[in-house]
């Protein structure tokens, strides 16, 4: 149904067994990619930097250049129905100079997994090319808030993204009944992927760190996060994770 990687940094072409398995699977999930230190150190930096923008409900097309921001979706008047918070994190943005030195090796490893490379923010991807936009790094923290935040089942096929793109997920949260020392968890519901429409729970295996690969067409979706609590749009709390992406930003 999926594959599952242990990360080796003295593995020649780590790339190359990512892109095979995912090719045979479209979810491939490699264990411990980040070390404890680099992920202590980006939880904090979502942490701190949740609460400095107050929510908007409205965002329109991503555009090249603009300021970061944090929106509340809740809904069905999206591409799909949902409960959930995100933040943008351009890398234009001094502010987030040091996360981006910390997810460099995520970002690098996805490029060779795709065979692309980047000029300053810049990517070009055969088959497109217009004047109105520019494909760049679309990082996000994604929340799932406590309380009943979910995603509908979907696929990511989308105008916003090139065909040549493989979505990265980064849990920053576990689903357990224990609690963590340092990060955050909740105890029901998560990410799940759908296969000859078997619906696949993966929460079990992954934890924080791991990266989860998956291609645009395979439907995935998040099951309501904890949804017995109150429901929690305050807090820094449910399922957290960092969406790695790349997609149109448009010339204003």
């Amino acid at each position: 149904m999926f594959s599952v990687l242990k990360y080796s940094k003295n593995q020649k072409n780590f790339f190359e067994l990512v892109k095979k398995k995912l090719k045979k699977h479209d979810v491939v999930i490699v264990k411990n990619f980040l070390n404890s230190e680099t992920k202590k150190y980006i939880y904090k930096f979502l942490k701190r930097t949740f609460n400095l923008r107050k929510d908007i409900r409205k965002s329109g097309e991503f555009k090249y250049f603009q300021k970061d921001y944090r929106r509340l979706d809740i809904g069905d008047s999206y591409i799909n129905s949902r409960v959930s918070r995100f933040v943008l994190y351009t890398e234009w943005n001094n502010n987030n100079k040091n996360l981006y030195s910390k997810i460099k090796d995520i970002i690098n490893l996805r490029n060779d997994v795709i065979g692309t490379k980047k000029v300053g923010f810049e990517y070009n991807f055969k088959g497109y090319n217009s004047k109105k936009y520019k494909f760049c790094d679309m990082i996000r923290m994604i929340q799932y808030p406590t309380g009943g935040g979910f995603l509908s089942q979907h696929n990511d096929r989308e105008y916003l993204f090139p065909k040549q793109m493989v979505n990265v997920l980064v849990p920053f949260s576990k689903r357990s009944n224990k609690r963590s020392k340092f990060f955050l968890n909740f105890k029901k519901g998560g990410l799940f992927y759908v296969k000859n429409r078997i619906k696949i729970d993966i929460e079990n295996e992954v934890n924080v760190g791991d990266l989860i690969f998956h291609n645009q067409l395979i439907n995935h979706g998040v099951s309501s996060i904890d949804p017995e609590l109150n429901f929690n749009l305050k807090s820094f709390c449910g399922r957290i994770m960092l969406n790695f992406s790349i997609g149109k930003f448009f010339i204003k």
